[in-house]
């Protein structure tokens, strides 16, 4: 593997049933699946993209028959069609499997006969329903009205000899590793529904040879069943990439090892259960690692017309005849239309390898798009930026000044001049306004989102690879501070001249940086821009990589930053060190910018984010107890970032109008380091939290990481102690005077 490769990355569809042509939910997957085959390429990853057809079945049999042709060459006609159409949407799949190919029979052949040796497969006979489109057998309770419980269309009575796959034999280990692998399912709404409905409701034995109809793949040592469709299809994920029935997992060739356990297959809610349950099931029985995610998106739905008044939402399939061809632009276009959204045709998919722009005719833009899609690098010089080795003697101040001085620079004072002059409530879904860690807003009933966005252009100007880093890890915290796991990233890089090879140089490991805090947290970036030559007059700007990181979050998980009771006690999270050169209150209190930023430890912030997400996790909930219903052991959290702990102190006592008071000899800290630098210092991956008094040394005892409780909520000042001497007391209002309407001075 090349040093540039970040791994492997086995990516799938469904692979579709060809009894017609696809409709537009078909290509909605395929092209989501494309997007994030296409993503982790430019992350780096070698990348297996699948796709393909299921080609046998009691439906395809009948409707060549009624074609008046041979399954087969039904099936070539439709599968070729889709590759059609994957080829003119540039689909940039890998691999497209047909479970007609010989390797893939003679595999499922192997694989059927293995199940029966070591007892997994049974002969019996089904007396029950079956639906055709679904493809899938029901109990006389599943078939409710002689209806399909999947699809609502009408079943038929069955009875045959088949075989029959014992389910119940792996019920209880696969639901152990689904409480064990809390992402294998997603989203955590179509798990719930998998292990509740089907899991603990008990499994049926699955019925996986059929002798009714011919067109499958024959179980050769009983020629009069065929396969079941479910056990040809499923398995076609891996006999794609080589397996070998014959062989162990470690036996297996190297390219199959290589992309096997795949990722993330892509489906739709609808194959969620033979997902989620039969294949997973079949792989133990194979002994071979399950997936690492299976994710079920959901339908495309259509108006279907009742008689006599309004029609309801159904799911779009080619059986119902209610499909979007992606082909028909103009059906599409009314679509949007009937719903108010603006559309328009923008352009066609040609031949050739070049993109053409046009404006009202001319011809503007004439590209080869190998150039938008594989651009050429540009081999600049790059050049470190030399160490300023002449360091400044400092005379620190004294507490009692800095402190204020700190709460008055515009980096720390309160910004609430500028967001008010927005509309900062978003209608009633604002839960939580500007001025905390990050913004709040409601998307449902039982969901939110946590907004925020940081930059340190002083700590990137200094270290660019830890500033970078640092500035994506300060807005994580942010979010995760509101009790939310950071989810995805944006940005807006801004630098000086990108031909001057120290400014290249910056700007590389500042995105280096950013790049490993984010794939540590596997928050995506999703967006961003990119600006250079930012001087004037050769004076150029301090790199600045603005970043924005959403996070999503149950309401109930809400914490905020004010302190909120006596009494509470006060926990800090996150060891302490000895990095006050480039802070804050270097440049506040000394107009100073020279040396290290603090140090970025990335296993260190993943593993204090994730101690605050168990705690809150753990905790009672954040709307009951604004309500007066419930009591909440975690009452505060704030993450310790620009001013360092000192800073943090003073807005949660501000924010919540209470005093504090905290001995910082017991801060988990670097050996030596003085009063002053542990205050200020910036360092990373620390939090302060206040929790109830009798729930104080549970939690402390709960935690992992570097943590120790420092003091507790009392009063109306910020009074700070070392041992036993006193060396900050300041009160809360005078706090509070120093860090509001300093922005409205300046925009006087």
């Amino acid at each position: 593997m090349c040093e540039k490769c970040k791994g492997n990355y086995y990516i799938t569809t469904p692979i579709y049933y060809p009894s017609a042509n696809l409709h537009i939910g078909h290509a909605y997957c395929t092209v989501a699946t494309d997007a994030m085959a296409r993503y982790k390429r430019l992350q780096g990853y070698n990348v297996k993209f699948l796709t393909g057809t299921d080609e046998h079945g009691q439906k395809i049999e009948d409707l060549a028959v009624a074609a008046g042709i041979t399954p087969k060459a039904y099936v070539d006609n439709v599968a070729g069609e889709i590759k059609n159409l994957w080829d003119k949407m540039n689909v940039s799949y890998d691999y497209f499997v047909r479970t007609t190919d010989d390797y893939h029979e003679a595999a499922v052949q192997k694989m059927f006969k293995k199940f029966f040796d070591q007892g997994d497969i049974y002969k019996s006979r089904y007396e029950g329903w079956y639906c055709v489109p679904c493809e899938s057998f029901f109990t006389d309770t599943q078939a409710a009205d002689c209806k399909c419980p999947d699809c609502g269309r009408e079943v038929q009575r069955a009875s045959e000899e088949a075989y029959f796959f014992n389910m119940k034999k792996y019920a209880d280990r696969l639901m152990t590793y689904i409480e064990e692998h809390p992402g294998f399912i997603e989203p955590e709404s179509r798990k719930k529904k998998i292990v509740n409905n089907f899991l603990k409701a008990g499994l049926q034995d699955l019925c996986v040879s059929r002798s009714s109809f011919t067109w499958g793949i024959p179980v050769d040592f009983d020629p009069k069943h065929v396969t079941y469709v479910w056990l040809d299809a499923l398995t076609n994920y891996i006999t794609a990439i080589g397996y070998d029935p014959d062989k162990t997992y470690e036996e297996q060739s190297e390219h199959f090892r290589k992309y096997w356990p795949a990722d993330v297959h892509i489906i739709g809610k609808d194959i969620l259960r033979f997902h989620t349950i039969y294949w997973p099931i079949f792989l133990m029985a194979l002994e071979l690692p399950l997936p690492k995610k299976v994710f079920g998106h959901p339908w495309f739905n259509a108006a279907e017309e009742k008689k006599g008044g309004q029609g309801d939402e159904v799911k779009m399939s080619k059986s119902r005849g209610n499909v979007i061809n992606p082909d028909d632009v103009e059906l599409a276009q009314q679509i949007c239309d009937k719903h108010e959204i603006v559309s328009a045709v923008i352009g066609e998919v040609r031949e050739g390898n070049n993109m053409i722009i046009s404006d009202d005719g001319e011809e503007i833009a004439n590209l080869p798009t190998i150039l938008l899609a594989d651009p050429p690098s540009i081999d600049r010089p790059i050049a470190e930026i030399p160490e300023d080795t002449e360091k400044i003697e400092l005379k620190d101040p004294g507490l009692h000044k800095s402190l204020p001085k700190l709460l008055s620079s515009p980096n720390i004072a309160s910004k609430e001049w500028v967001y008010k002059q927005y509309d900062h409530e978003v209608q009633t879904r604002t839960v939580v306004k500007p001025g905390d860690d990050a913004a709040v807003l409601q998307i449902d009933d039982e969901t939110a989102v946590a907004i925020t966005a940081d930059s340190n252009t002083i700590h990137t100007k200094l270290t660019p690879y830890d500033g970078g880093a640092g500035s994506v890890a300060e807005a994580i915290r942010n979010v995760v501070s509101m009790g939310a796991k950071p989810y995805a990233v944006v940005d807006c890089l801004n630098f000086g001249n990108p031909e001057t090879p120290e400014i290249l140089w910056q700007f590389k490991e500042c995105i280096r940086g950013m790049s490993d805090i984010a794939a540590k947290f596997e928050s995506p970036v999703i967006s961003g821009n990119v600006s250079f030559y930012n001087e004037t007059e050769g004076i150029k700007i301090n790199p600045t990589p603005a970043v924005g990181v959403i996070g999503v979050e149950k309401l109930s998980s809400i914490r905020t930053l004010p302190f909120k009771n006596e009494g509470d006690k006060i926990i800090i999270i996150g060891k302490t060190y000895d990095e006050v050169e480039g802070s804050e209150y270097h440049r506040a209190v000394h107009s100073l910018e020279q040396g290290d930023a603090p140090k970025i430890r990335i296993d260190d912030e993943l593993a204090s984010a994730n101690t605050i997400l168990d705690l809150i996790e753990n905790d009672g909930d954040y709307v009951k107890y604004l309500e007066g219903e419930d009591e909440l052991a975690i009452t505060a959290t704030h993450d310790v970032s620009a001013g360092g702990i000192a800073i943090a102190l003073s807005e949660m006592a501000m924010s919540g109008k209470l005093g504090c008071e905290v001995d910082i000899s017991k801060v988990p800290a670097e050996e030596g380091i003085s009063d002053n630098n542990l205050l200020f210092s910036e360092s990373h991956a620390r939090f302060i939290i206040t929790v109830s008094a009798d729930k104080a040394d549970e939690i402390i005892d709960s935690i992992d990481v570097d943590a120790a409780i420092i003091g507790e909520v009392k009063g109306d000042s910020l009074v700070i102690k070392k041992d036993d001497e006193t060396i900050v007391d300041l009160a809360v209002a005078d706090l509070d005077d120093a860090y509001h309407g300093v922005i409205e001075k300046y925009m006087a």
